[in-house]
C-alpha cells in the first residue's frame, strides 16, 4: 500500500511539473497565470514531499518488523495504513500552503497578467522574518525525514547481514551433522541449503537496493532543501543561484522518476501487478528478447518461491503432528503400511502388510488416512 501511494504521489507530482512547463508556452490568459502563480507550486511540492513521507513510513514499518517481529501492535497495520497515507498527504499540503504568499499576479505595461514576487508582503517586517522561519521549519522537517530514512536503512542492512552470518553458521553445523551421520536423508539438507542460498542472494539484493534508495533520496532532496531556504528576491537575478536551482530541480525530478523502477526491482509482485494492468507496455516489453527473458525469469522465480512455501508449510504441519505425539508406536491409533518398491511404481496406494514388519519401514498416518506416493517424503518417522 505504501509503495502504491508513493507511485501515485510521484506520478501526480511529475504530471504537475509537466503541466507547469507546458503552460509556460501557452498564451497569458488569466486562468493559466492563476494556476502557475497560486496552484502549481503547492501541488507539485506537496505531492513530491508526500512521496518522501510515504517512503519514510515504509522504512519505519520494515524496521519495526525486523527489530521487533513478535511484538503485538496496538492497531492493525491494514486498518491504519490508509489513514497514515491520507494524513501525510494532508500534512504536506498544509505545510506548503503558505507558499501562496511569496507570489502574486502582476500586470505588464501592455496589460498582460504575469507571475511575480509578492514584494508587498515578503519585503516588509515582520512578514519577511516569519516567512523565513516558516521555510526553515518546513525544510528542517524534510531534512530530518531524509536522515531518518538513511539511518533506518543502514540499521536494516546491518540486521540482514547479521541474519546472513547466523544462517551460514547453521549451514555449517547441519553439514557437520550430515557427515557424522551418513544414514540421514541428504535431500532435505540440500533443499535447505539451496533455500538459504536464495535467501542470501535476496538479502544482498535488498541491501544494494536500500543503499541505492538512500543515495537517490540524499541527492534528490538535499540540494532542493538549499534552494528552498535560499530563495528570495535578492538572489533571483544571480546566475549562480539560477544554475544551482536548475541542477537541484533536475536531481529532484530524477529522484522521483527512478523511485518507481527501484521499487519494481525490489518487489516482483509490484512488477507483475504493473505489467498486468499495463497490457500495451507488457506486449512491448515481451517483443524485446532481453526484456522478455527478464520477465520470464522473475515469473519462474515467483512460482518456485510459492512452491517452496507450500512444501515448507506442509512439512511443518506433518512434523508438528509427529513431534507432539508422545504415545508409543505400539499404541498409536494409526495404520502402518509396508513400502513396496515394485507396487509403488504401478499404484499410488499401498496394501497392508501380511507378515511381520519393522517400525523403520512404516508410514504413520493419522486417522487411517491413505496418502499418495507424492507425499511420502513428508511423513516418514
Amino acid at each position: 500500500m505504501y509503495i502504491r501511494a508513493l507511485a501515485i504521489f510521484d506520478l501526480m507530482g511529475l504530471l504537475g511539473i509537466l503541466v507547469y512547463l507546458l503552460s509556460d508556452s501557452l498564451p497569458y490568459y488569466y486562468p493559466i497565470v492563476f494556476f502557475r502563480t497560486y496552484v502549481a507550486e503547492i501541488l507539485m511540492n506537496s505531492f513530491l514531499v508526500a512521496g518522501l513521507y510515504c517512503a519514510v513510513l515504509l522504512t519505519v514499518e520494515r524496521y519495526w518488523l525486523i527489530h521487533k517481529p513478535h511484538k503485538k501492535r496496538l492497531f492493525s497495520i491494514e486498518k491504519t495504513v490508509i489513514f497514515k497515507i491520507i494524513a501525510v498527504l494532508l500534512l504536506s499540503i498544509l505545510l506548503h500552503t503558505p507558499m501562496i504568499l511569496q507570489n502574486t499576479i502582476k500586470t505588464t505595461p501592455s496589460g498582460l497578467p504575469i507571475k511575480g514576487n509578492n514584494r508587498k508582503v515578503l519585503c516588509k517586517e515582520p512578514w519577511w522574518t516569519i516567512f523565513a522561519y516558516y521555510k526553515m521549519c518546513r525544510e528542517t522537517l524534510r531534512l530530518l525525514c531524509v536522515a531518518l530514512l538513511v539511518s533506518l536503512n543502514i540499521i536494516i542492512a546491518k540486521k540482514l547481514q547479521i541474519a546472513k552470518k547466523n544462517r551460514r553458521m547453521l549451514i555449517k553445523r547441519s553439514s557437520t551433522t550430515v557427515n557424522e551421520c551418513p544414514e540421514l536423508v541428504v535431500n532435505g539438507a540440500n533443499k535447505e541449503k539451496a533455500r538459504n542460498l536464495m535467501k542470501s542472494f535476496t538479502e544482498k539484493k535488498l541491501t544494494a537496493l536500500m543503499i541505492a534508495i538512500c543515495f537517490i533520496y540524499v541527492i534528490g532532496n538535499i540540494p532542493q532543501i538549499g534552494v528552498m531556504i535560499l530563495q528570495n528576491e535578492s538572489v533571483e537575478t544571480m546566475y549562480s543561484f539560477q544554475m544551482f536551482r536548475q541542477i537541484a530541480n533536475t536531481f529532484e525530478v530524477l529522484n522521483h522518476c527512478i523511485n518507481f523502477f527501484i521499487f519494481c526491482m525490489a518487489s516482483s509482485e509490484y512488477t507483475r501487478a504493473f505489467l498486468l494492468y499495463c497490457t500495451c507496455l507488457r506486449r512491448l516489453l515481451l517483443s524485446i528478447p532481453a526484456c522478455a527473458t527478464i520477465i520470464h525469469k522473475r515469473r519462474l522465480t515467483s512460482l518456485f518461491e510459492g512452491k517452496d512455501i507450500t512444501e515448507a508449510s506442509r512439512r511443518r504441519s506433518s512434523n508438528y503432528f509427529i513431534e507432539e505425539s508422545v504415545i508409543p508406536i505400539e499404541r498409536r491409533d494409526t495404520v502402518c503400511m509396508l513400502l513396496s518398491t515394485s507396487e509403488s511404481k504401478s499404484s499410488t496406494t499401498f496394501a497392508p502388510p501380511k507378515a511381520a514388519f519393522n517400525a523403520d519401514d512404516c508410514l504413520v498416518l493419522r486417522n487411517t488416512a491413505v496418502i499418495g506416493s507424492s507425499e511420502i517424503g513428508d511423513v516418514f518417522l
